[in-house]
């Protein structure tokens, strides 16, 4: 006598669907175009070096300008890097006033906060955030007024 036995196989959660899009594969192409069309112009850009000094150069020179209309607003990379104070923001970045009043604006409309959450969101779902690791302490201890150049005349060592 023959026993059919079937053992229960684990439930798997089946694999998300990933549905494929036009416009995605239309924007895949673009992009790669643009790259393969970058590539050769800057072959061919890198190619000048042999037609002389004063060529080279404003081929660098516009390598350097090209992403200007681009990219108007870099100032804030910069602000944000160094932590430097508004007096100190270079020439190039425009006005003091309008770039502080922009960056101001932005922080009180909540941009700031929103590019901080789209970019989590984006590496939380490739797996890139440890939170256990990756946090941000935003404690300020100020030092009083007069902790900066007091006299040591009374304190243990001085």
């Amino acid at each position: 006598m023959a026993v059919d036995t079937k053992v229960p196989q684990a439930a798997v959660a089946p694999a998300p669907k990933r549905t494929s899009s036009v416009a995605l594969k239309i924007l895949m192409a673009g992009t790669g175009i643009l790259l393969v069309l970058f590539l050769y112009l800057h072959m061919i850009g890198n190619l000048k070096i042999f037609f002389g000094e004063t060529t080279f150069d404003h081929y660098a020179h516009w390598l350097r300008d090209i992403g200007k209309p681009l990219l108007p607003g870099v100032w804030f990379l910069w602000i944000l890097r160094t932590g430097a104070p508004w007096r100190d923001l270079p020439e190039r970045y425009g006005p003091v006033g309008t770039v502080s009043s922009r960056f101001y604006r932005w922080r009180a409309s909540g941009v700031w906060d929103r590019i901080l959450a789209a970019l989590q969101a984006e590496a939380e779902a490739a797996g890139e955030i440890d939170w256990d690791l990756h946090f941000v302490d935003a404690t300020v201890i100020r030092a009083h007024q007069h902790a900066a150049g007091a006299r040591r005349d009374g304190a243990i060592g001085g």
